[in-house]
C-alpha cells in the first residue's frame, strides 16, 4: 500500500474510431482542422468530465471540421455509436465561426419532450443549439440525467 488516498479523476481520452458495419470506412477518428476547433473540444471534455465526474471521449469527424466531447457510458464500448448518449458538439460553420449543441439521448433525459429528432440508428434524441461550451454545460446540468462512475444506473 502506497498510502494515497487521493483519488483518481476519471480519464479523457481520444476517440480510436469505428468501423462501419459492411464498410470497412473508419468514424470518429479525424484530427481537428484549427486550433480553435481543438480548444472548445478541449474545455468541453474537461467541464463534462469536472462537473459531472466522469471520464470522457472526444472525436473529430474525418474533415476535422467538427467533433464531440461525450460522457463515456459504456468504458469497454468502442463500436460506432457507442458512448456517444450525452455531450456537446463543436464545429465550424461555413463561415468558420464555431457552433455548439448539446446532444442528449432520451432515455438521459428528464423531460422526454425535449428529444424533437429521431435518428435512424439510436431512436429519440435532443440536439439544442447553444451559444458556448459553458451553455451547453448548463444545459446538460439543467435537463439530463448524468450517470455517474462506476454506476449502472442512470
Amino acid at each position: 500500500m502506497n498510502g494515497n488516498t487521493q483519488s483518481q479523476r476519471p480519464e479523457i481520452r481520444d476517440s480510436l474510431g469505428a468501423v462501419v458495419p459492411g464498410t470497412g470506412m473508419l468514424v470518429g477518428a479525424g484530427v481537428s482542422a484549427v486550433d480553435r476547433l481543438t480548444y472548445a473540444m478541449d474545455r468541453a471534455a474537461e467541464f463534462l468530465r469536472d462537473t459531472f465526474d466522469v471520464s470522457v471521449e472526444k472525436r473529430y469527424n474525418s474533415n476535422g471540421r467538427s467533433g464531440g466531447a461525450f460522457v463515456i457510458t459504456d468504458p469497454d464500448a468502442r463500436g460506432i455509436g457507442s458512448n456517444s448518449s450525452i455531450g456537446i458538439s463543436v464545429g465550424l460553420t461555413a463561415e468558420d465561426s464555431l457552433r455548439v449543441n448539446v446532444y442528449v439521448e432520451a432515455v438521459y433525459l428528464y423531460d422526454t419532450t425535449l428529444a424533437t429528432r429521431e435518428g435512424s440508428m439510436f431512436g429519440a434524441y435532443a440536439y439544442h443549439p447553444v451559444g458556448s461550451v459553458e451553455e451547453a454545460l448548463k444545459w446538460i446540468a439543467e435537463n439530463a440525467k448524468v450517470p455517474r462512475i462506476n454506476s449502472d444506473s442512470v
